[in-house]
């Protein structure tokens, strides 16, 4: 588990100070993501940096480096870092619930996969924004 929303810091750079200890899915297998590679790189190819649809004007071939899986409250999650055009580190991940599943990119901000995991958690959550700032 993970802590309510509201005892967490208003800011992304706040979560820098935590450590969460995320169970990990059995088996712990990029191949148990209800998403492939393939699909990942299609979102990818429209919605990041780099990608040839995303409006860049520098193409480049993402290349997937599978992190690992996470369990947070009931949401199942696969995460993979990769390279945007500009050199820019970033995680996508995909969500699973029992109502759908979801993908979600952005650049790390420093953040671990874990810390990453929990920002993308109350993103999805509908949850308060997070802010920029300490």
């Amino acid at each position: 588990m993970i802590p309510p929303r509201t005892q967490l810091p208003k800011s992304w750079r706040g979560l820098k100070n935590y450590t969460f200890n995320l169970p990990i899915l059995v088996p712990n297998d990029p191949l148990t993501c209800s998403r492939n590679v393939k699909d990942i790189l299609e979102y990818l190819d429209v919605e990041a940096p780099g990608g040839s649809q995303a409006g860049s004007g520098n193409v480049v071939p993402f290349e997937l480096k599978f992190i690992r899986t996470a369990l947070v409250n009931e949401s199942k999650y696969w995460i993979w870092s990769f390279k945007a055009d500009n050199g820019l580190d970033c995680y996508v991940a995909v969500q699973e619930t029992q109502e759908e599943s979801m993908l979600a990119f952005d650049e790390t901000f420093g953040l671990t996969p874990e810390q990453w995991i929990v920002m993308d958690y109350y993103d999805h959550e509908g949850e308060e924004e997070w802010k920029n700032e300490e």
